[in-house]
C-alpha cells in the first residue's frame, strides 16, 4: 500500500527548491505522488496546478481556471474557488485532466467539483466549489466546510470510504494502512520482517528487502503470511527468487508437482528442466515415482515409489519389491535376490505374480519389466 500512499498522499515539503517552490512561501509546498505543489502563493501569485502563476503576467490561464475568492472576488495567494474543468484543492485550482489534477480527480462534476476521486482519496460529503472536493485518506488536518463541519482522513491510511455528511463533519473509514502499519487507526507497527500487514503485526501481507524477504502464506485464506529467508520455506513449500515468495509444493504453475505434499527445491545444477523440484511424499492418497517428478495413484500396499498405479519402486518398512512391482514383501520368493531394494528374478525364470516362475527370459528384474509396461 505504500506506493499508493505515495501517488495520493499530500506530504509535507519544503519549498527551498523543486518545480513549484518558485514564488511559493517557505513552507507551503506539498507533494501529490511524484509532484511538487505550491497551496499559498507570495502576494501577486495564485496556483494553478499547483505552480504559482503571476496574475500580472498571466490572466489567461487564471480565468481559464476560474480561480477567485469564495466570494467570487479577485484572488490572491490562494484560490477559493474554481471554474468548469478545474476542481479546488489545497488553495490551489486543477485540471481535471492534468497533471497533478488527474492524480486526484477521476470524473469532473459541476463546474469547480471533482465528482469521483482517485483510490486514496474520499470525496468530500458537502462537495461544493469553495471547499475541496477530494480529502486524502491520509490527510489527519482535513478540510472545514462553510457551517463548520470539518471532513478529514486518518494518518497513515492508504485508502478509505468517505464519512456521513452533516453535524459537525466526521472521520473517513480506513480500509487500507499505507506499509508498516495497522489496525483501524493505522497507528500500530508492523513487525519488523513485514513491509506490509493485516490484523496483527506478525500477519504480514508483504515483506521488506534483506535476510527474511521470502512471503510465505498462510493457510487461513486471508492472504497474509509470514517472511522467511530463502532457506526457511520448509518442506512444504519452495522458494522462486524471482518473485521473492515461497510457493506450495504443489505449484505446478512454478515450478510445483501436482498432489506434491513435501518437496525439495533442484539445485540450479539440477535444474536443466521442470519440475523446480523434488517431491518427497504426495496427497490425496498418491505416491510419488522414485525420481520424485510425479505423483502418481498407487493401490499397492506399503509402496512408497510407484513409477505407475500397480507397479512399486520402493517399499517402505524394510519390505522388498516383488518380482514384477505388484506387491511389497519381507523375504525375496524361490529363484530370485535382491537388487537395488527389489526382487529380481534368477537367470531362467520371469516375474510371475509375487514369485519367479521358469522363463527362457534370461536374469528379467523388476527394472525390466517396469520397462515393458
Amino acid at each position: 500500500m505504500l506506493a499508493i500512499y505515495l501517488a495520493v498522499g499530500a506530504l509535507a515539503d519544503a519549498c527551498n527548491s523543486g518545480d513549484a517552490s518558485s514564488n511559493c512561501g517557505s513552507a507551503n509546498c506539498e507533494m501529490v505522488g511524484t509532484t511538487q505543489i505550491c497551496t499559498n502563493c507570495v502576494t501577486g501569485y495564485v496556483p494553478i496546478n499547483g505552480k504559482c502563476v503571476a496574475k500580472a503576467t498571466s490572466s489567461s490561464d487564471i480565468t481559464t481556471a476560474g480561480c477567485k475568492k469564495n466570494d467570487g472576488g479577485e484572488a490572491d495567494q490562494t484560490c477559493g474557488q474554481c471554474g468548469a474543468g478545474y476542481f479546488l484543492h489545497k488553495g490551489g485550482c486543477y485540471q481535471i485532466e492534468g497533471t497533478p489534477g488527474s492524480t486526484i480527480c477521476t470524473t469532473a462534476g459541476d463546474a469547480g467539483i471533482c465528482e469521483a476521486c482517485q483510490a486514496g482519496y474520499f470525496k468530500n460529503p458537502a462537495n461544493v466549489e469553495t471547499s475541496d472536493s477530494c480529502i486524502a485518506c491520509g490527510d489527519a488536518t482535513g478540510v472545514t466546510v462553510s457551517g463548520g463541519a470539518t471532513y478529514k482522513g486518518v494518518a497513515n491510511c492508504a485508502a478509505c470510504t468517505a464519512p456521513q455528511a452533516g453535524g459537525s463533519g466526521g472521520t473517513a473509514t480506513c480500509t487500507a494502512c499505507v506499509d508498516g502499519k495497522y489496525g483501524d487507526t493505522c497507528a500500530t507497527d508492523c513487525n519488523a520482517n513485514c513491509k506490509a500487514c493485516k490484523g496483527t503485526a506478525t500477519q504480514c501481507t508483504s515483506c521488506k528487502e534483506g535476510d527474511t524477504s521470502y512471503f510465505k502464506e498462510g493457510t487461513n485464506g486471508d492472504g497474509t503470511g509470514t517472511c522467511v529467508a530463502e532457506g526457511g520455506c520448509g518442506n512444504t513449500h519452495f522458494p522462486v527468487a524471482a518473485d521473492k515468495k515461497c510457493y506450495p509444493c504443489s505449484n505446478t504453475d512454478k515450478g510445483g508437482i501436482a498432489s506434491c505434499q513435501t518437496c525439495t527445491p533442484k539445485t540450479a545444477a539440477d535444474l536443466t528442466e521442470a519440475p523446480s523440484i523434488t517431491c518427497s511424499a504426495c496427497n490425496n492418497g498418491k505416491k510419488p515415482n522414485a525420481d520424485g517428478t510425479k505423483c502418481i495413484e498407487c493401490s499397492v500396499d506399503g509402496c512408497s515409489n510407484c513409477s505407475k498405479d500397480g507397479i512399486c519402486e520402493t517399499c517402505s518398512d524394510g519390505k522388498k519389491v516383488s518380482p514384477g512391482g505388484s506387491s511389497c514383501v519381507t523375504a525375496w520368493p524361490e529363484n530370485s535376490s535382491e537388487q537395488s531394494g527389489a526382487c529380481a528374478c534368477s537367470s531362467g525364470f520371469a516375474p510371475s505374480g509375487d514369485s519367479c516362475a521358469a522363463s527362457s527370459s534370461v536374469n528379467l528384474s523388476i527394472g525390466t519389466i517396469v520397462e515393458y509396461l
